[in-house]
């Protein structure tokens, strides 16, 4: 196996069926610290990633990775998956190191409806079942499905061990400090340092800092540090009962008024019209752009 599971466990993040690219097409850029499975259950499409191009039907499992762009695009209306996110960890809580051996992108299952009798089983787990429901896991059931999830990989990774495997995305020595210093932001974007201070971190100059994130994460240093707030935000408001007030400190915000104004930017709706909202449909996990 690629993966020296001795050291390291699945940490689930998130689980959920829902519909892929209402526009027909999308690019994943890593996740920055995520690792997603997905198992296409309806529809069709083609997948490009650094091993090539890929055509996705029903029963078609893919393993995204951190720090390889991917693209999916869908053919005809519909492309319906179960998905799961997680990371890889050891007993410190320190991530599999970037550029570790992966198994493929896609993958062959060691028998029909293996995989997806363990993402159902895990969906149900994240209390989150309807179609379109995103679910995070608490309490025991987070316990469960860190077992689950790990045993799962552990066969994909065994079964799939005979297959070649794609290289790692190739990052300079530059490039890999910025997306460990990007990760660390995404994880606790409340205390991301100042351009300038990120940059004297990683040893470069401000506008090559920026350049940096703009080709590796799409954004500006500040941009992304803003996204990861509001998605923290998101998690907070659903998962939990604290106070905008609240959230807003724990964030990083200088006031709750600032808070609002940038949540209801990017999100259409004050944080406290959000959770109302997501408390009516039910879901866990919100969606950002």
């Amino acid at each position: 196996m690629r993966i020296p599971w001795q050291l390291y466990s699945a940490e689930p993040r998130l689980i959920g069926r829902y519909p892929w690219g209402q526009s027909g097409k999308v690019s994943w850029q890593g996740g920055l610290y995520d690792h997603l499975l997905w198992l296409v259950a309806e529809g069709a499409g083609t997948l490009t990633s650094p091993s090539g191009t890929h055509a996705l039907q029903p029963g078609s499992l893919v393993w995204f990775k951190p720090g390889a762009a991917t693209e999916v695009v869908r053919d005809g209306p519909v492309l319906t998956n179960y998905a799961v996110v997680f990371a890889l960890r050891d007993s410190q809580g320190r991530d599999l190191p970037l550029g570790s051996p992966l198994p493929d992108d896609v993958l062959h299952e060691p028998q029909a409806g293996f995989t997806l009798a363990i993402l159902q089983r895990l969906q149900a787990l994240g209390a989150g079942t309807g179609e379109g429901a995103r679910s995070a896991f608490t309490g025991t059931g987070r316990h469960c499905a860190r077992h689950l999830l790990t045993g799962l990989l552990m066969e994909l990774d065994r079964h799939n061990e005979d297959t070649s495997s794609a290289p790692p995305p190739h990052l300079s020595a530059t490039q890999a400090a910025v997306f460990r210093l990007a990760r660390r932001i995404a994880e606790n974007p409340a205390t991301a340092p100042s351009v300038a201070e990120q940059a004297r971190l990683v040893g470069i100059t401000p506008t090559h800092l920026c350049r940096v994130y703009r080709v590796l994460l799409k954004r500006s240093p500040a941009a992304f540090a803003r996204l990861f707030r509001l998605r923290h935000a998101q998690r907070l408001l659903v998962e939990t009962n604290a106070s905008c007030a609240d959230i807003a400190a724990q964030l990083g915000y200088g006031t709750q008024a600032f808070f609002s104004r940038q949540f209801k930017q990017a999100q259409g709706l004050s944080p406290s019209a959000f959770r109302r909202h997501m408390q009516q449909q039910g879901e866990s996990e919100p969606k950002l752009p």
